[in-house]
């Protein structure tokens, strides 16, 4: 028996006397389904951030705040092109793919979705031709950082897509084997590149994060080949129907965790955006490589069930998980800023604040993927009420640059009554929806 099958099988055993701990019954076998995927899931996560967050401390130790503030600039352009590359494509795919049960269908939906995505890199590409002079010159924009954005969201769009797919078809074994090999390749070819062939710059990293992205779509797509077919455009207004409402509501979301960075670049500079974003990609990755473990297996499962009791356990361990969890956000955060070195000024205090953020971001994304496979309508509901507070957000952080009170506290300050005022708004939707099941 190979050592991570005796670690799976030690893992659902423990799960299993928790459960009964925490509920007074045993677990049924939707809950042991999921519970076994995720283990797969935690462990191809665990292994490939422990390695990413290695890079990523490596990486803003060997080129200092303002390269580190340089890659963040890239990352913000890249993010922001995958939401229109994707159009709400990458999650309503997950959706439509899981519920599935005919192949044709299945495949038809995963080929419709591939080619259109496919298609938008393409379109990004000749809109950039055509405009990027006009985009560099009214926005300011580096011509490299704008290059390098439209690059790495192009192969990241692709890479996002096989990933989803992935989850939708269940192989969260190969999956977490996959995840584990690009992040070996990444540190890999950072190493051949910054201390072999000795040459340095934020671009660099960059290349190395393409390499790892390609191998990792490659051998998805190898495995996935089967479920290619013709386009089928009913398929493809499906998802984008279904996918208007997530797009809506990821260009706010994007918008809500960019912003931040872009006035500090601005008006504090590169360099500070390098030391902010210590704390802010470090939390980010943390939260990313939890909530991805965990809702890697949760959405393509809740997409399945209409079992309300089981809404209802994910929410009551997400609730026991609040205060130890931030308290150990919050020291692991600090413990990893230290080691970027003194030029990021480690400061216990953002901390605790940036760990605390991390725990809610984490029940904003376990909410958002609850509300998102249960209804369209539901989700509409939710997506009109975090406009509302958008607007809200983006006035607060119009009165913090008039009266020139940008500093890392505010901000964290704004993020705090945003994400606590989202979340209560996720709860009565979620509540609301359980009390009609229930009735």
């Amino acid at each position: 028996m190979s050592f991570s099958i005796v670690i799976k099988q030690k893992i659902l055993h423990i799960s299993k006397i928790l459960h009964f701990r925490i509920f007074g019954h045993e677990m049924g076998s939707e809950m042991q389904s999921f519970l076994g995927n995720l283990s797969w899931s935690f462990f191809g996560g665990i292994v490939a951030s422990a390695l990413m967050m290695g890079v990523n401390i490596g990486i803003g130790r060997y080129f200092g705040p303002e390269e580190y503030g340089k890659y963040n600039v890239v990352l913000i352009l890249s993010q922001f092109l995958l939401i229109f590359i994707y159009l709400g494509t990458d999650v309503s795919s997950v959706k439509f793919l899981s519920e599935q049960r005919d192949e044709l269908s299945r495949k038809s939906f995963f080929s419709s979705s591939f080619y259109f995505v496919l298609g938008m890199i393409f379109l990004s590409w000749i809109i950039y031709y055509l405009f990027h002079l006009k985009v560099e010159s009214y926005f300011g924009i580096n011509t490299q950082y704008l290059i390098f954005g439209i690059l790495l969201g192009s192969v990241l769009a692709i890479k996002g897509m096989v990933d989803g797919y992935l989850r939708a078809f269940f192989l969260f074994r190969y999956q977490a084997i996959l995840r584990i090999i690009e992040a070996v390749i990444i540190v890999f070819s950072l190493f051949l590149i910054l201390w072999v062939m000795e040459i340095g710059g934020y671009q660099y990293y960059i290349y190395a994060l393409l390499v790892g992205a390609v191998v990792f779509s490659l051998f998805s797509l190898f495995q996935l080949r089967k479920n290619f077919t013709i386009f089928h455009s009913a398929s493809l207004k499906l998802m984008l129907s279904y996918g208007s409402v997530v797009f809506a509501g990821a260009l706010l979301s994007i918008a809500f965790n960019s912003l931040d960075k872009i006035i500090v670049a601005k008006y504090l500079g590169v360099a500070e955006l390098g030391i902010y974003s210590a704390y802010f990609v470090t939390m980010t990755s943390l939260v990313a490589q939890m909530t991805q473990v965990f809702n890697n297996v949760f959405f393509p499962s809740i997409s399945q069930t209409d079992n309300v009791a089981y809404v209802e356990k994910i929410n009551t361990l997400i609730r026991w998980f609040f205060i130890p969890g931030g308290v150990f956000l919050s020291l692991v955060l600090f413990s990893i800023v230290l080691i970027f070195g003194d030029a990021y000024r480690p400061n216990i205090f953002l901390a605790i604040g940036f760990g605390f953020l991390a725990v809610f971001q984490i029940i904003l994304t376990v909410n958002g993927s609850i509300i998102t496979a249960l209804s369209k309508d539901l989700l509409r509901r939710y997506y009109f009420w975090l406009y509302s507070i958008s607007f809200l957000h983006v006035f607060f952080y119009g009165v913090l640059v008039y009266f020139k009170l940008i500093t890392i506290p505010f901000l964290l300050f704004l993020f705090f009554i945003n994400f606590g005022t989202v979340i209560f708004i996720q709860k009565r939707i979620i509540n609301t929806f359980i009390e009609v099941k229930d009735s």
